[in-house]
């Protein structure tokens, strides 16, 4: 039987050791962590990681992050993680990632196999080496160009991500959604997190 571990500041070395082996399939996981870290004050970014270690080595790990998003990457010891990592956060759960066998594993373990949902989809991911990744040869030719927004195109994108999240996520369009977004865009700005292309 696995060692559970719910993870704290200082264990980050050995969650990345574990995610590199499921780099493709494990982005959210290693960005969030690599924002906020391991600790969870509820904060954005930031989640409760619950892992199963074998001789000292993660084999697993369940986050449930700040905005209610359960994501997984339990290719063994999933139904233990999943649980933990729930009931150590205390939060609804909003949604689940993760690889679509995984996620139905959880919504399995979690009692959700039969619960509507606003969005239930499974996303063909593609993966490409470092080595293999070309320039656009219109970037290269500085046919359009890349760049961090200038403060004036912020309200805009805020209407984008709002229109995004209704139109892709199923949201709501409610009062309060584009100030939300309007607080998700300047915390990637101030992050320089987002970029837009311009032609």
């Amino acid at each position: 039987m696995p060692t559970l571990k719910t993870l704290q500041p200082g264990d980050e070395t050995l969650l990345e050791a574990f995610l590199c082996q499921h780099a493709d399939t494990s982005m959210f996981l290693r960005s969030n962590c690599r924002a906020a870290g391991l600790l969870d004050q509820g904060a954005r970014f930031q989640g409760t990681y619950v892992a199963a270690y074998i001789n000292e080595a993660i084999v697993a790990v369940a986050a449930h992050f700040w905005n209610g998003m359960l994501i997984v990457q339990a290719p063994v010891h999933l139904a233990e993680v999943v649980q933990a990592a729930v009931t150590q956060s205390g939060r609804a759960i909003a949604g689940i990632s993760g690889l679509a066998a995984q996620v139905e594993a959880t919504k399995s373990v979690l009692g959700l196999s039969n619960r509507l949902t606003q969005l239930d989809e499974s996303e063909i991911l593609f993966s490409l080496t470092l080595a293999d990744l070309q320039i656009p040869p219109a970037l290269t030719a500085k046919e359009v160009q890349c760049r961090l927004p200038h403060p004036q195109e912020l309200e805009l994108l805020a209407q984008w991500c709002a229109a995004y999240n209704i139109e892709a996520l199923g949201q709501k369009e409610t009062p309060d959604i584009i100030p939300a977004c309007r607080q998700i865009i300047e915390a990637r700005q101030a992050k320089s997190m987002h970029w837009v292309l311009v032609a």
